[in-house]
């Protein structure tokens, strides 16, 4: 999962990063993009103002991987797209 910037224009931005990451590992490539639903009645203005718009990326490797490697290959590139992005991103995928 990703956590995007609300600003349309920095989100398209983000994905873009996130794209070129991924496919410059050749490690696996994007299945897809998937809005997650929130629901933030209780939330108040403050934290409405600063939410992020939360977005799964599923991943298919593009190579057979070692039962149990997986975790490992999401985990490298994680650390790219955290590198890429300047902050802490969040990753995760399963085979």
């Amino acid at each position: 999962m990703l956590f995007m910037p609300q600003d349309p224009e920095a989100a398209a931005a983000a994905a873009i990063v996130v794209e070129k990451v991924v496919a410059a590992e050749g490690r696996c490539r994007i299945a897809g993009w998937r809005d997650v639903p929130s629901d933030n009645a209780v939330v108040g203005r403050m934290a409405k103002a600063e939410q992020p718009i939360i977005r799964q990326v599923p991943t298919e490797p593009l190579r057979k991987i070692v039962c149990g490697s997986w975790t490992t290959e999401a985990m490298m590139t994680h650390c790219l797209l955290s590198l890429a992005c300047g902050s802490t991103c969040s990753f995760m995928s399963r085979p």
